[in-house]
């Protein structure tokens, strides 16, 4: 008898890319205060949100993950039909059967890959990328597409005081595929059933077919026992996951929680010791909480503000009703039109003990990185001109050249100092003053 096959896949996997779809109306708190008998003011201090993003009735949780994948997608540059399966973590599919993303699958084109949905709710889109990683290693996918796709809004019972007001819509998607170094380091994931009623549904569905008077089932958590666990034991969660992945705060370029609550995210930081140069994510502020959409979208707008964070390393953590939860360090994905041009950043670099270089130095340097970056020749780049003005140099190409040069000359530029160089001259001084 022959001896059974065993499929082997790539090494290393990692995010190559995210898309990202909010909601189409913004709800401010004052929109939806009154039915709580609170205030902008109140919701503001217990939880850090401005508004929220909820999608009008026309808009469901397919329509948000078809454009949050469709994003993905083309930022990977890969043909839908290379991907071999779709996850999407969701607790908002508007019908229990079939799965949200064998429909997902279908409108991307990704079939006939394999597809189906995840209930772990806020923790949800990080199993997925457990999943990817292994599916993809095991052979048995090349791409997987992972999404975290809610309309939470249809479960907002608006005079709940406990997460209503909390709420919001979203899809965050992620490409994960093969990686020639590692990108995603081990998952620590687990649950404590015996927490298991302090968030979720307010009524089982059979009560409510049962008895219809009694309202549709919405969400509703013990907002005490919900706040001390995740800030407690999901520190220690947050704190194991970097042991395992070999990786210490002081390493990370960003932290990406769930977007619980603004105050959990603070002390969560506080918590972990995260030094002051480490990006943290706080899209809650103006999404609200999606669930398992809040990672993805958190790390996307992160790359969007931030995108000389591309390629550092990032620490993800998803926890919620079960309750569940899940963490891992994962290296960034390059934002769309970086990925061929941006090696990988950190937070802190190690010092390569490198002489210091001249003022002449400095000049052929950056005319160099310039002219890679844009074509501009060496010879028209001088100390009084502008980068914007006289060269002409857009925004997205000006933090190439940011980052690169901070590789070059091993020295920091604060995206708070980059807005003040504005010529080639002031660009010189201050690398040639950072080096002394």
């Amino acid at each position: 008898m022959s001896p059974l096959a065993q499929s082997h896949g790539a090494q290393f996997t990692r995010i190559l890319s995210l898309g990202a779809a909010r909601g189409d109306l913004v709800v401010s708190n004052d929109d939806i205060a009154g039915p709580i008998d609170s205030s902008d003011e109140w919701i503001r201090q217990r939880t850090g949100i401005i508004e929220r993003r909820r999608s009008s009735d026309a808009e469901q949780a397919i329509d948000l993950a078809i454009r949050a994948s469709s994003e993905a997608i083309k930022k990977a540059g890969i043909a839908p039909g290379q991907i071999g399966a779709v996850i999407v973590a969701t607790i908002s599919n508007s019908v229990q059967t079939p799965s949200l993303a064998a429909l997902l699958a279908d409108r991307v084109g990704a079939t006939p890959a394999a597809a189906y949905d995840i209930s772990a709710a806020c923790a949800g889109y990080t199993y997925g990328i457990a999943q990817a990683d292994a599916l993809i290693r095991s052979g048995t996918a090349e791409y997987v597409l992972v999404v975290g796709a809610e309309k939470l809004s249809d479960f907002a019972k608006p005079t709940d005081r406990s997460i209503s007001f909390l709420l919001g819509d979203g899809a965050g998607a992620a490409i994960v595929g093969p990686s020639d170094t590692i990108g995603i380091g081990p998952t620590l994931w687990g649950s404590d059933g015996s927490k298991w009623d302090s968030v979720g549904m307010d009524r089982p569905l059979k009560e409510a077919f049962d008895d219809p008077e009694g309202g549709f089932p919405t969400l509703r958590q013990d907002g005490q026992v919900v706040f001390r666990w995740a800030v407690w034991e999901m520190a220690k969660v947050a704190t194991e996951a970097l042991e395992k992945s070999g990786v210490t705060a002081e390493e990370l370029t960003a932290f990406v929680p769930h977007q619980a609550n603004m105050r959990i995210i603070d002390e969560f930081a506080k918590q972990l010791g995260l030094p002051e140069s480490v990006l943290i994510a706080r899209d809650i502020a103006t999404t609200g909480n999606t669930s398992a959409a809040s990672i993805p979208l958190a790390m996307h707008r992160l790359l969007e503000e931030h995108p000389e964070a591309s390629g550092g390393l990032a620490l993800q953590i998803g926890f919620g009703a079960g309750l569940v939860y899940g963490a891992q360090v994962v290296t960034l994905p390059y934002i769309h039109g970086l990925a061929l041009r941006l090696e990988p950043v950190h937070a802190h670099r190690q010092k390569r003990n490198i002489m210091a270089h001249t003022t002449e130095e400095v000049i052929a340097g950056l005319a160099e990185l310039i002219n890679e970056e844009t074509g501009i020749s060496a010879d028209q780049v001088s100390m009084e001109k502008s980068f914007t003005e006289d060269l002409d140099i857009d925004s997205i190409s000006m933090m190439t050249i940011v980052v690169n040069a901070e590789e070059k000359f091993d020295v920091k530029i604060p995206d708070d100092e980059v807005k003040n160089l504005t010529t080639v001259g002031e660009a010189v001084e201050f690398i040639t003053k950072a080096q002394a």
